[in-house]
């Protein structure tokens, strides 16, 4: 994880947990809702927390990992929405 000296099998998972979890929620393009994408890790790994990681939001950890492509979409409502896909190889 980027500028982050986190070791461990915790770590390791973490690519796995954080791709199975995008995967589940992706669109046709590969795009994710984080927030989808954080109700299926809290399902799955109930005791996830990016805190564990260093970091005190998803997306962070989302963004230190460098696997992923991160997008803000304008909703209707004027809010923005992050979503995620994985970067291509």
């Amino acid at each position: 994880i980027r500028g982050r000296d986190v070791t461990g099998v915790q770590t390791c998972a973490l690519p796995i947990l954080l791709t199975t979890a995008a995967e589940s929620s992706a669109d046709e393009e590969g795009w994710s809702d984080l927030g989808n994408v954080g109700l299926h890790i809290a399902n799955h790994a109930p005791d996830f927390d990016p805190r564990n990681y260093g970091y005190s939001k998803l997306v962070q950890l989302v963004q230190a990992t460098e696997l992923f492509e991160v997008e803000d979409r304008k909703l209707k409502s004027g809010h923005a929405q992050k979503y995620i896909r994985a970067k291509k190889a």
